[in-house]
């Protein structure tokens, strides 16, 4: 008897517990799901409510990119669908129920954010370039606001250019994958806005937005680098004096233009050196439909 368990090398617990994505529990009627909002998009905004329907026990890992809708016919038409993150995991027992929950993205910024204890019911799954990028954001631990970012390029269309947040080592990492994932190029500068995430209230305003200028250069050059901001025809707008960040690649110094601050128009930031050289310039289009004054 001994050998023969031996042989078998699982105990009676393993062997009776089977392991299950979230999507294909409910696929195949191994699961009941159903989900109940907590107020806001992004964070542990929705909680989910899985019943073990078999005899077996059932580890089940969430699936990213599973998409939730209210279930309410008002808020089904002008709501906020929940994206899920993915990734968090539940044990089962036989026929047992319990609640988990789970991370998610804003799946339409032109919603508002869900209000609280709204019944939510699953869709579907988003698309494989989604996921794809979810699945990234999750294994290089992303900023959760960068991750939103990066959501709304694809559920709205949104330009890559917007995908921006978190520290610029990060934007740079997303930026970078979602570009040779869509197989399009890298934007220059970023266009980014601020969220909310407040009960029943909009996820973002287009007049929050300002554009951000990364520029980059080796350690060849030094820290000492005169940016400058220039107009179209030449004369001087703005010297810059931004910190600089460094890291293994070299230094970076972000340039700013703000709606509040900044007109309409078409710049030139140039880094230049001390034996006047230029390390890196950049075109920039400043175009804020809102003027803040």
């Amino acid at each position: 008897m001994f050998l023969i368990c031996a042989v078998c090398g699982f105990d009676s617990t393993g062997a009776n517990q089977d392991t299950t994505m979230l999507k294909r529990g409910m696929a195949n009627h191994r699961l009941k799901v159903s989900g109940l909002s907590l107020g806001g998009y992004l964070g542990k905004c929705l909680r989910l409510r899985v019943t073990n329907t078999t005899q077996k026990e059932l580890k089940v890992t969430v699936d990213p990119g599973l998409i939730f809708t209210a279930d309410d016919s008002v808020e089904k038409t002008a709501g906020q669908p929940l994206v899920t993150w993915g990734n968090e995991t539940l044990v089962l027992k036989p026929s047992e129920t319990r609640e988990l929950e789970v991370n998610t993205f804003c799946g339409n910024l032109n919603a508002h954010c869900p209000r609280k204890n709204l019944a939510f019911s699953y869709a579907k799954q988003a698309d494989t370039l989604l996921i794809k990028a979810l699945v990234y954001g999750r294994e290089n631990g992303l900023n959760s606001s960068l991750m939103q970012s990066g959501v709304w390029a694809f559920t709205n269309h949104m330009g890559y250019n917007t995908v921006y947040g978190g520290s610029e080592m990060q934007a740079n990492m997303l930026s970078t994958f979602i570009a040779d994932l869509t197989h399009k190029v890298k934007p220059e500068y970023y266009k980014q806005y601020k969220q909310f995430n407040k009960s029943g209230e909009a996820v973002y305003n287009k007049d929050s937005v300002k554009i951000v200028v990364p520029l980059k250069w080796s350690h060849e050059a030094g820290g000492q680098m005169f940016v400058t901001v220039y107009k179209e025809n030449g004369d001087i707008y703005k010297k810059i004096e931004a910190d600089r960040s460094i890291d293994k690649t070299g230094y970076t110094v972000l340039v700013e233009f703000n709606p509040h601050k900044d007109l309409n128009g078409a710049y030139i930031v140039e880094a230049r050196d001390k034996n006047n050289k230029v390390w890196q310039r950049k075109l920039v289009d400043v175009d804020f439909e809102y003027r803040g004054y």
